[in-house]
């Protein structure tokens, strides 16, 4: 089965002020602004499993963060242009069961999705409020 995964920003978006005075913050806006919309292809439950692990930061996914297809570059005067892996930003400490996820869609679900708060502990959750990841089976066409 194919894999449709899809980043969604847009509540974080419609929340986000036009500018930041510190530059951290404003580098996380322009991230979360370049990858809104960004969707990939997994063909097959091992690549999606691969795509969710590089997503989450975990070592032993298989795929390049040098890889075009997998970076963003995002540029503002407070820190200049930078190319950043399509991955959550900074340290994700947080705890996602990708296992229980593909479970759910095994199981019939239309799609699911992981907010990016579930990858972060409590002390940086808040950077994300309103992105969130959507997961939607495609069967064998897309």
């Amino acid at each position: 089965m194919k894999y449709s995964v899809v980043f969604n920003c847009a509540g974080a978006i419609a929340k986000m002020p036009a500018k930041r005075r510190n530059w951290e913050r404003q580098l996380i806006d322009d991230f979360t602004r370049a990858i809104h919309g960004k969707r990939y292809l997994c063909e097959n439950r091992d690549e999606l499993m691969c795509r969710l692990k590089f997503i989450a930061g975990r070592g032993e996914h298989g795929l390049s963060e040098r890889d075009e297809d997998n970076r963003v570059t995002v540029a503002n005067e407070a820190y200049g242009e930078r190319d950043v892996p399509v991955q959550m930003y900074g340290f994700a400490q947080g705890y996602v069961d990708f296992e229980e996820l593909l479970k759910l869609l095994d199981c019939g679900a239309s799609f699911v999705f992981i907010r990016f708060n579930d990858f972060y502990d409590l002390r940086q959750r808040s950077y994300f409020g309103g992105c969130y990841i959507e997961i939607i089976p495609c069967g064998e066409e897309v």
